[in-house]
């Protein structure tokens, strides 16, 4: 299942804030937190590369 940018950025939000809730403890969330992060990442690169494709469309019209 695929998020989009906003829905990953807001999970983020709310994970580092649990994160600086819990204190010492919040290292335990660094594994979720990193799963977001990569996930952003793919995300990002994705609407990326279709935004390359569009334009291609564009050149070649």
């Amino acid at each position: 299942m695929t998020c989009d940018v906003a829905a990953i950025e807001a999970a983020l939000d709310r994970l580092a804030l649990a994160m600086e809730r819990a204190g010492k403890k919040g290292d335990v969330y660094l594994p979720i937190y990193e799963r977001l992060e990569s996930e952003l990442a793919a995300v990002k690169a994705k609407e990326d590369r279709m935004a390359r494709a569009r334009l291609r469309l564009v050149r070649a019209a």
